[in-house]
């Protein structure tokens, strides 16, 4: 029976070291998944994060865009400066003063770079609604005005005389409107 024993404590000791072994070798195997599980999810957390990053700033580049297009349609095209000056005088012309531009400059506008100022100087006779309906037609205009001057004045009046919106009148206006550059100016 000794013998019985013995070979039973033998048994179960190497039994204990199998089990022992497995359960080591679980343990290990369960860590080593554990933590690859782990660098796996946060390398598809960090990559989601980064797709949503480029997402949103796919978004605001075409956000930008959209309103970059939005503010460039009211100012003059590169090519179009003299349809502007074209629109400008036929528009005056309806407004029954009589307007002549008398100025026209292009400057650099130094906060903007794509831009440009178109700047006209008007001059416009008549009575009283037809001098202020030029300065109206000017403001509805589809594009962004300026105006930076308006003189307006009763012409041909004395200190004597009254002056009345039945008067003839005259004003001086200056205005700017952006334009864009030429990309490829003819000189």
């Amino acid at each position: 029976m000794n013998k019985f024993r013995h070979t039973s404590l033998v048994l179960m000791i190497l039994l204990t070291f199998i089990f022992g072994g497995v359960y080591a070798y679980g343990m290990y195997t369960i860590n080593t998944t554990s933590k690859r599980v782990h660098d796996l999810s946060k390398e598809l957390a960090d990559r989601t994060q980064e797709t949503q990053s480029m997402k949103h700033l796919k978004e605001l580049t075409n956000d930008a865009s959209d309103r970059k297009q939005k503010l460039l349609a009211y100012t003059v095209q590169p090519d179009q400066t003299v349809k502007f000056v074209e629109l400008v005088e036929s528009e005056t012309q309806s407004s029954g003063a009589t307007t002549t531009i008398i100025g026209i400059n292009v400057t650099d506008s130094t906060s903007i770079a794509d831009l440009e100022s178109l700047s006209l100087d008007v001059q416009s006779n008549g009575l009283w609604h037809d001098v202020v309906n030029v300065l109206t037609t000017l403001e509805s205009l589809p594009y962004k005005i300026n105006i930076s001057h308006v003189n307006l004045q009763a012409n041909g009046s004395n200190s004597d005389d009254k002056v009345s919106k039945e008067s003839q009148w005259g004003a001086a206006i200056s205005f700017s409107v952006l334009k864009q550059k030429d990309v490829n100016p003819t000189q």
